[in-house]
């Protein structure tokens, strides 16, 4: 009786080992499947955006490319969607979200491309136009306006800036009679067309390129190689469970668990391995560094590798990619014994060592890396950076380095030492001191006069943010950009609006408020700054609008300056001269005031190049009636030499710092 239940026990366990390799093989051969049409579509996500800017960029580029690119993702969509292995994992309502945003990316490409083709067919048309330009038979000012004309068309193309359409004069060319009459009707007839169609092509090229499909494919292989992930070790723990129990029972199944253990480490393979390089990818070193002891480790990054895939294309920047691997694997082994090679992120790649930390070893390594490499006959000369953390947790510490290196041109390796970490422990402390501030009211305005170089009197006074700490007031410039990041600008914003409305309100003091672009787009600050406009006098107020900021949408920023002049309000542009000031747009904004920036006026006596600047902006504005402030007048030198200039107002803490009271 025993031996015919150790018969038809053995049998059960060896139908049902062999039915648990096959299932078990099968669904993880199904996973790497689904991972692979994942991988396939992200590869095709990045061509489908790099040939859609391309089709925008060449007047003869056809769009085979774009429709292949769309092709090929509804086939891999198609497989997804139909996969069953993918609807168990939660990674599927991630997905069905990146199916559903990408083909209303697909439908705009559809719209965008009805709008792109006109385009295109007349800038061919007003190229050839403009190349016939000098030699058809028409008065000088027809050519000139020609010229311009075409010229504003181009700038607008490529800056795709509507602002330029004012410019173009297109009832001048309906009314003027020259003799070739088939060039005038041809060039109103491409500028009619694409002023018809620019505004939609600009429109939808903007929504296409906004759309953040990738990072919702991102977000779905993430997730999907982590749920992998835990049904492995869900798996292994199974698996060594079966391999015990049968080890004990009979040693007839040693050659179905082997059977399993090989079939298992393919998949674990499958999972622990970079596709691109086949090296060992972030997963396998956060397994390695718990299951081993290793000394330090080393991330390589290639330096400014974005440029290389947006220049030459994502399929150079692979093989890049690929032999930066292959230098690793055949030089590292020279220099160490026990180490670990791993592909971290697009252009980085980690090497876990065991043994002496050698820091010209590495710039040894680093000097290989950038041998003159030929892909495709194109040659090669990558530069490499490098961070090195003997302190765990080593990742986190050794990419603290790298960002140091990053910031010292001079130097291409840099080892971890703990007072890079204290750059991150005092932001935190910043952040922490800041939320208090802003959650006890402790947001303070103080004013710095601003005075009239003729009379010596305060005509107005700019009103500053302060932070409240240990009651004591400290400047707020340190907290500016950790309020950018976390999202509480706004308050400080808000604070210093509130104070000054109460200033103008009860005093009827002029004052100078600072308003940034992030301000701008702000609802919450916009409806709080016309609330107030509507209830006190804005004839007491001047908005100042950083020059030296990024401006991404002047059509916003005027749009502002033509609501808040209706309240009487002054409009100054501050920092003038810190970036690329455009005189010509600081005219089109009908600015009152230009204050001209601190880095030109605090040498201005003794730098002739900063007096030269200085001069020309001073000629700028009187001539448009604009005035001006000279900002940063730290002495009697400084002072003098803007008075001779003929600038209006002076402010500077030579004349008075900041006061708390007014």
């Amino acid at each position: 009786m025993k031996k015919i239940i150790i018969i038809l026990t053995s049998l059960i366990l060896i139908v049902f080992i062999f039915i648990f390799n096959r299932s078990m093989k099968d669904f993880f051969i199904k996973n790497n499947e689904v991972l692979r049409n994942l991988n396939m579509l992200q590869q095709h996500e990045y061509g489908l955006n790099y040939y859609l800017l391309k089709s925008t960029t060449s007047l003869y580029y056809n769009n085979d490319n774009i429709s292949n690119e769309i092709k090929k993702m509804k086939e891999h969509i198609q497989f997804l969607s139909s996969n069953k292995i993918l609807t168990q994992f939660d990674a599927y309502n991630d997905f069905l979200e990146y199916k559903s945003m990408l083909y209303n990316k697909v439908q705009l490409i559809y719209k965008f491309e009805k709008y792109n083709l006109p385009i295109k067919n007349s800038l061919v048309f007003l190229t050839d136009l403009n190349s016939m330009l000098p030699e058809i038979e028409a008065p000088k000012e027809y050519k000139i306006k020609t010229a311009k004309i075409l010229s504003n068309i181009f700038l607008v193309k490529n800056a795709t800036d509507k602002t330029f359409f004012s410019n173009i004069d297109i009832e001048y060319f309906k009314k003027v009679k020259i003799k070739d009459e088939h060039y005038n009707r041809s060039l109103i007839l491409n500028i009619q067309v694409f002023r018809k169609y620019f505004p939609k092509y600009n429109k939808y090229l903007k929504e296409i390129l906004s759309m953040p499909t990738k990072d919702l494919l991102d977000k779905t292989m993430n997730k999907f190689v982590n749920e992998i992930n835990q049904r492995m070790n869900k798996f292994e723990i199974f698996a060594y469970g079966i391999v015990f129990f049968i080890v004990i029972v009979m040693g007839i199944m040693l050659w179905l668990v082997s059977k399993l253990e090989h079939d298992y480490n393919i998949i674990k393979k499958l999972t622990y391995k970079d596709y691109l390089t086949d090296l060992d990818n972030r997963f396998k070193f956060e397994e390695d560094i718990k299951k081993y002891k290793y000394d330090f480790l080393v991330v390589f990054n290639i330096d400014h590798f974005k440029t290389y895939n947006d220049y030459f294309g994502i399929q150079i920047g692979d093989k890049i990619l690929k032999h930066s691997a292959l230098r690793l694997k055949r030089v590292i082994p020279h220099y160490f014994n026990n180490y670990g090679i791993y592909r971290f992120g697009a252009d980085e790649f980690g090497v876990l060592v065991k043994g002496e930390l050698n820091k010209k070893i590495i710039e040894a390594i680093i000097t290989h890396l950038e041998a003159p490499l030929k892909i495709d006959e194109l040659e090669f000369r990558l530069s490499f950076s490098a961070g090195i953390s003997d302190k765990k947790p080593f990742l986190e510490k050794a990419d603290l380095a790298l960002k140091e290196v990053k910031k010292d041109m001079m130097t291409k390796v840099k080892c971890y030492i703990d007072s890079y970490n204290q750059e991150v422990e005092i932001n935190f402390h910043r952040l922490e001191t800041l939320k208090k501030a802003i959650d006890k009211n402790e947001i303070i305005a103080v004013f710095q006069p601003i005075y009239d170089n003729l009379t010596n009197k305060i005509v107005k006074y700019e009103v500053l943010a302060r932070l409240k700490v240990n009651e004591k007031l400290e400047s707020i410039w340190p907290y500016l950009e950790i309020a950018k990041e976390n999202k509480l600008y706004h308050h400080i914003t808000k604070a210093i609006l509130k104070d000054a409305f109460e200033i103008i309100k009860n005093k009827k003091q002029n004052l100078s408020i600072n308003l940034s672009m992030q301000d701008l787009e702000n609802e919450e600050i916009l409806g709080y700054l016309f609330l107030r406009l509507n209830e006190d006098n804005g004839k007491y107020l001047t908005i100042e609008l950083l020059e030296s900021e990024a401006i991404s949408d002047y059509t916003i920023l005027k749009d502002f300056i033509k609501k808040v002049k209706k309240f009487n309000v002054e409009i100054a542009i501050d920092d003038f001269g810190s970036g690329y000031s455009n005189f010509a747009r600081i005219l089109n904004l009908n600015v009152d005031i230009i204050k001209i920036d601190g880095s030109l006026i605090k040498n201005i006596h003794e730098d002739k190049n900063s007096e030269m600047i200085t001069k020309l902006i001073v000629e700028f504005a009187k001539n448009a009636n604009i005035k001006i402030i000279a900002e940063f007048v730290h002495n009697q030198e400084v002072l003098d030499k803007v008075k001779e200039l003929g600038i209006n107002m002076s402010q500077g803490f030579y004349l008075s710092a900041p006061i708390e009271n007014i």
